[in-house]
């Protein structure tokens, strides 16, 4: 009997403790962490072009702000906007348009919620490829473009042909003129037109001179199909020497009927220069930044 109560007594001890260990565990578990779906701003940045081409160029730039759940909200017009440069580049206060001005640097900021969010903008000058071919016509391109032909004999472009260009807009100042000097070879009126239209440019012009058939600078060469002797007339002479100011260093060797064609700035010296015999027509270019 005694035996029987050790045993049941041994088995409630048993049953206790077991008992008393799981409320232990259960007290020292750690409590699930609280979750939550609030999307919070963890940022801001600034939507835009780091470079802009040339000058009055509008580029819209947006204030994101960035959210916790990976997506972004638009808050352009809710920002102050504002440039560092406004010689390069303004900015609407409210819209966030930025309009270019100048060519340099200049750091556009957006504030929103008494933030302040920097963007770093350049503006570089509009680069234009013009190119002036020499043949039995002349030719001059922009861009790749056509914006002049006239062919020689009989088709308005004998001679000298001149388009004066502005670095400011890349466009036309005037109309291309012709100077038919071959016409004129006696008198040299032609060649004295071409001086004075020159001189009458302001420096910094962008200058597309192509000869067309043939040019009138030299004497008629007879049987011998070509020749380099210089023709003399009043102002032959004073219209190479006009060439050569502007930065020529080839018009001298420039013979009966060959190809020549320049391009220059005037005041500031020679892109490109070349000349040929009649057998092969003259092709050059040059790249050329607005100002």
């Amino acid at each position: 009997m005694k035996i029987r109560k050790l045993a049941i007594l041994a088995i409630l001890m048993v049953s206790i403790s077991i008992w008393g260990c799981d409320m232990i565990q259960k007290s020292v578990s750690p409590s699930p962490t609280p979750t939550s779906n609030e999307i919070v701003s963890t940022g801001f940045t600034i939507q835009g072009k780091a470079e802009i081409t040339g000058r009055n160029q509008n580029v819209q730039f947006k204030l994101l702000v960035i959210l916790s759940d990976g997506t972004t909200q638009d808050q352009t017009t809710a920002a102050t906007w504002e440039s560092s440069n406004t010689v390069v580049a303004t900015v609407d206060t409210k819209s966030g348009l930025v309009t270019s001005k100048g060519y340099g640097e200049a750091q556009i900021t957006a504030t929103y919620q008494n933030t302040r969010t920097q963007f770093a903008l350049k503006v570089v000058p509009l680069t234009i490829l013009f190119e002036a071919i020499s043949d039995d016509m002349a030719i001059f391109k922009k861009d790749g473009v056509k914006f002049y032909e006239k062919h020689g004999y009989g088709g308005g472009g004998r001679g000298f042909n001149v388009a004066a260009i502005s670095r400011t807009t890349g466009e036309l100042i005037y109309p291309v003129k012709n100077f038919d000097t071959y016409a004129s070879r006696e008198d040299g009126k032609e060649m004295k037109a071409m001086i004075d239209f020159i001189n009458s440019l302001p420096n910094g012009t962008l200058l597309l001179i192509a000869v067309a058939d043939e040019a009138g600078l030299n004497t008629w060469p007879g049987m011998s199909y070509t020749s380099c002797t210089a023709k003399v007339n009043p102002y032959n002479e004073q219209g190479k020497q006009l060439l050569e100011a502007l930065g020529s260093t080839m018009i001298r060797k420039y013979c009966y009927r060959y190809r020549w064609a320049m391009i220059t700035i005037k005041g500031s010296g020679k892109l490109a220069e070349d000349y040929n015999n009649d057998y092969y027509p003259v092709t050059i270019k040059a790249s050329v930044p607005l100002v």
